[in-house]
């Protein structure tokens, strides 16, 4: 779990970690910039649910494990945000 009153991720700050799994993110988190968690390769699981955000270029590019993600109608999500195989739904408010 991120902090509760963490706002943005910065450009690199958790790439290449594999040793993450899943990460929760708080509803206080609004942008997720430049890839944030690009080559997390075993990554299979993330919580953005709790609200709408902007999600930057190739945020989770190469993150392989990462199949299915549910985000927020109102979600900005820039080009390679997730992988190409990866499904993403919508949810509405």
């Amino acid at each position: 779990s991120l902090h509760y009153n963490l706002e943005n991720i910065h450009s690199y700050a958790f790439s290449e970690c594999t040793s993450l799994r899943h990460v929760y993110f708080p509803s206080s988190v609004k942008n997720l910039n430049h890839a944030a968690f690009q080559h997390c390769t075993n990554l299979y699981s993330i919580d953005l649910k709790s609200s709408p955000l902007t999600i930057g270029y190739s945020v989770f590019d190469g993150c392989s494990n990462l199949n299915e993600v549910e985000v927020y109608e109102g979600t900005s999500i820039y080009t390679w945000g997730f992988p190409k195989k990866t499904i993403v739904k919508t949810l509405k408010k």
